[in-house]
């Protein structure tokens, strides 16, 4: 009812906010007690004693009560991890603890909810044994029962610190097998016709990597130095303006170079080394669109097609395809070089704008891998050299979507032949500014719940937050 403006701060009893352009808005971010700042930056950063999301009028959920316009989140975490914490955990978010003018530390202490209720562990090594050795089981302690999740965001100047820290257990004898970080200096840098393009400094302790059929691997540390870029061709010329099938879509171009330290598991074994690697990558991938629909017409409803995505939904056909180099070495002598070819089709049928079966996405791909060498470690050994990748969508009713996708072996020479290298499922309730799924990956045991508050780069009119008269 009242905001009270003085200078860049104001306040407020109460306040709703929402990322939704239409009334009735799907989605709200309530809070109560509010102060906000806006720095010299723009970025308005709000605080409030109390806060919550409120989808559809119907769902309500705890959310942060220290943060800025468009990054709420939920203050508890439900989530399953099968390879560090035994299953089923619960966290909670904390209010961020703010460092400098910009910089924050956000932590998410943990309960290991099914680790406690049967009273034991399969998470880590043996007190006193290699890190390389295969987990085993122990009687879980008090401290096994906790955890802890921090994040640090420090900008400095030009530069940026990101570091994440995941300790799955509190108890000293199993600190060396529980836990795992990953940190990076980073500096952008403006090379000529790059869209993006930085430098940085990293270093990590026991970080997993996926590697295929080979599952999550662990480097037990590294550090080095990196540089990436991206470059875009065959942008359209004029923005906006609708292009006719069939077309080239613009070409991505990714880079990287990349020389560090590794310490880590050689190749099907519980033995640990230590070399220097270093490699170079270039990846391009875009699309063939052979066919698109028509658009939805909303003159007259400026909500049509907008039900239940952020953005209109187009049918459409098309063939994705892209290539990928990857050339490594290592202070052994060792080399492993890769040239990955892949495409596939992409089909998208319905406008997602009628209430049953009126959307569905279906990608599929193939890829091909051409080797020469082999990297003595494990984290990063080309084994899956012919592999069948699927992604499928389908609305079922209404915001109500199921979508799943997983990745085969299907190179009958290997050794992982027909073993499943990627797999998830998710359920998902999808309306225009949230969505709100229940996930779960049968390949690596990860789950949870997942809330995600749409953005949007809204300029039309459309219908007002508030209704308003006609005229004054």
């Amino acid at each position: 009812a009242q905001i009270q403006i003085r200078g860049n701060r104001w306040t407020a009893e109460q306040i709703a906010f929402t990322n939704d352009p239409f009334t009735p808005a799907t989605s709200w971010s309530l809070a109560r007690k509010v102060v906000a700042v806006m720095d010299g930056r723009g970025v308005t950063r709000i605080k409030s004693r109390s806060s919550q999301i409120l989808l559809d009028g119907k769902i309500s959920l705890p959310a942060i009560t220290n943060t800025t316009i468009g990054a709420e989140e939920a203050r508890f975490a439900l989530d399953t991890d099968r390879q560090d914490r035994d299953g089923f955990f619960i966290g909670y978010n904390l209010e961020p603890i703010k460092l400098g003018k910009r910089g924050s530390l956000q932590l998410q202490p943990q309960l290991n909810v099914q680790r406690a209720i049967e009273g034991r562990t399969s998470s880590y090594v043996l007190p006193g044994q290699s890190l390389a050795n295969p987990t085993s089981e122990q009687t879980a302690k008090l401290a096994d029962m906790f955890g802890l999740l921090a994040a640090l965001n420090l900008p400095m100047g030009w530069l940026s610190l990101n570091a994440e820290a995941s300790l799955s257990t509190l108890n000293p004898d199993n600190f060396r097998s529980g836990t795992r970080s990953t940190s990076r200096l980073t500096a952008p840098i403006n090379l000529p016709g790059h869209t993006s393009a930085n430098a940085d400094l990293f270093g990590s302790y026991r970080e997993r990597i996926y590697n295929g059929s080979l599952g999550l691997q662990t480097v037990v540390y590294s550090y080095g130095a990196n540089l990436a870029g991206n470059v875009v061709l065959n942008k359209p010329k004029a923005q906006g303006v609708a292009r006719k099938a069939p077309f080239i879509a613009p070409v991505n171009l990714n880079w990287a170079a990349q020389s560090g330290a590794y310490e880590a598991a050689l190749f099907e074994t519980d033995t640990l080394d230590s070399l220097w690697r270093s490699y170079a990558n270039l990846a391009a991938s875009t699309t063939l669109l052979l066919w698109q629909g028509s658009a939805i017409d909303a003159r007259e409803d400026p909500k049509r097609g907008l039900r239940y995505s952020p953005i209109p939904v187009t049918p459409g056909f098309g063939i994705n395809f892209g290539a990928n180099g990857y050339v490594a070495t290592y202070s052994d002598g060792a080399n492993q070089n890769t040239l990955t070819l892949w495409g596939g089709p992409s089909l998208t049928l319905g406008q997602f704008d009628r209430p049953v079966f009126d959307y569905t996405r279906f990608s599929a791909s193939i890829a091909g891998t051409f080797l020469n060498g082999a990297s003595p470690f494990g984290f990063d050994r080309t084994v899956d050299l012919r592999t069948i990748s699927f992604q499928a969508t389908q609305q079922i009713y209404g915001p109500i979507v199921l979508e799943a996708g997983a990745t085969f072996n299907i190179d009958n020479g290997s050794e992982f032949y027909g073993d499943v290298s990627y797999s998830y499922v998710e359920l998902k309730l999808q309306r225009r500014s949230y969505e709100l799924g229940v996930y779960y990956s049968p390949y690596d045991g990860i789950g949870g719940i997942r809330v995600k508050l749409n953005d949007f780069n809204f300029n039309g009119s459309g219908t007002p937050f508030v209704p308003r008269p006609r005229s004054r």
